[in-house]
C-alpha cells in the first residue's frame, strides 16, 4: 500500500507535465530522492544534476539562437539573445539545455521565459537559485529557468518543461565585449567610478583578464587616469556588469555570486541536499524525558526496592 500511494502521488505530478519522466526510462525522481536533491552545483557535467541525454541534446528537435545588436559603443554592445527549444518526443516533457558563447565577454543582466508560463528572469543569489531550480525541476511542479556563468563569455542555459509542439523561448539581454578590427590600440570605457582599460597583450603581465590578443583590466577612474593620462574615456552603462562577467565576481551580471533565473510563484528550497535517501527514513529519536518524569521514575523504583525488603 505504501508503494501504491507513492506511485499515485508521482503519477499525478508527471501527467501534469505531459505524462513522462524527463530521463525517458529512469526511475521517477520521487522514488530516488523523496527528501531532497543529491547535489546543488547544477553543472551540466555533473551526473547528479544532469543526465547524459540532457548534455547531448538527443531529445531536442530544435535549438536555435538569434543574436540582435541593440546599441554599440566601440567594442562594447548591448545585445538581445533569443533561444528557442522544442522537442518531438511523443509523450511527456523534457528539460532543455543550451550553451551560449556570443563573445569573449558576455554579461547577462536580464531575461525572460515564454512557454507554458511567461516568467521574468532576474539576478538572484547563486547558491539559493541553483537549489530551487533543481528541486522544482525534480518535483515537476513549476516551470523554471536557470542561466549559469561558466566563463567570461560562456553561459549554460537550462529550462523545463519542453513538450512536443510547445516551443520554449528564452530571451536574454546583456552586454558583450568583442574586439573590432579598428580597435587595435588602447580603449578606455567608464561607468561612474569604474573603468575598463583594453590594451594589446604584451610580455609584461599587468594583472588583467586575457581575451584573445587583448588584456582587459578593471580599474578605478583615478587608477585609469594615472596609467593612461593621454587617453579619453567612452561613457558606457555596463562596466560593472562586464567586470562581473569577466572576473566571476560581483552582482551586476551573471557571475559566481549570482545567476539569472526565473521561477513561478510559490517555489521553495529543497528540504535537504545530499545523497538520495530511502523511502522509509529512520524514525526520529525519542525525546529525552522531562524532570518530572525522571523524579516519578526514581520514586517508583525506591518504592519497589522498599517493598522487596
Amino acid at each position: 500500500m505504501r508503494v501504491l500511494m507513492v506511485l499515485m502521488t508521482i503519477t499525478a505530478a508527471v501527467w501534469a507535465h505531459g505524462g513522462g519522466f524527463r530521463d525517458g526510462g529512469d526511475l521517477p525522481p520521487g522514488l530516488r530522492a523523496p527528501s531532497g536533491i543529491p547535489c546543488a552545483c547544477a553543472k551540466i557535467e555533473c551526473d547528479n544534476c544532469a543526465t547524459r541525454a540532457l548534455r547531448e541534446g538527443k531529445e531536442l528537435s530544435r535549438c536555435t539562437t538569434t543574436v540582435t545588436e541593440l546599441k554599440r559603443w566601440g567594442d562594447i554592445a548591448r545585445v538581445r539573445i533569443e533561444v528557442t527549444l522544442e522537442t518531438q518526443r511523443q509523450r511527456g516533457s523534457i528539460e532543455g539545455y543550451a550553451r551560449l558563447e556570443p563573445a569573449p565577454v558576455f554579461a547577462a543582466v536580464a531575461g525572460s521565459l515564454k512557454g507554458e508560463l511567461e516568467l521574468t528572469a532576474s539576478l538572484q543569489p547563486s547558491a539559493r537559485a541553483r537549489k530551487i531550480y533543481l528541486w522544482e525541476r525534480r518535483r515537476f511542479n513549476f516551470d523554471p529557468l536557470l542561466v549559469l556563468r561558466r566563463g567570461a563569455g560562456r553561459l549554460d542555459l537550462r529550462a523545463f518543461p519542453i513538450g512536443r509542439g510547445k516551443p520554449v523561448v528564452i530571451t536574454l539581454e546583456g552586454y558583450t565585449w568583442a574586439p573590432s578590427a579598428a580597435g587595435s590600440g588602447v580603449q578606455l570605457y567608464r561607468t561612474g567610478q569604474r573603468c575598463l582599460a583594453v590594451a594589446p597583450r604584451t610580455p609584461v603581465d599587468w594583472g588583467g583578464v586575457a581575451a584573445g590578443d587583448r588584456t582587459l583590466r578593471f580599474l578605478t577612474e583615478r587608477e585609469c587616469r594615472a596609467r593612461f593620462p593621454e587617453h579619453s574615456f567612452v561613457l558606457v552603462p555596463c562596466v560593472p556588469a562586464l567586470e562581473a562577467a569577466a572576473t566571476g565576481r560581483g552582482r551586476d551580471a551573471a557571475s559566481g555570486e549570482v545567476v539569472l533565473a526565473a521561477f513561478a510563484p510559490g517555489v521553495q528550497l529543497p528540504p535537504r541536499v545530499g545523497p538520495d535517501s530511502p523511502l522509509d527514513p529512520p524514525a526520529p529519536p525519542a525525546p529525552p524525558p522531562d524532570s518530572a518524569t525522571l523524579q516519578q521514575e526514581r520514586q517508583d523504583k525506591g518504592g519497589a526496592q522498599k517493598d522487596t525488603r
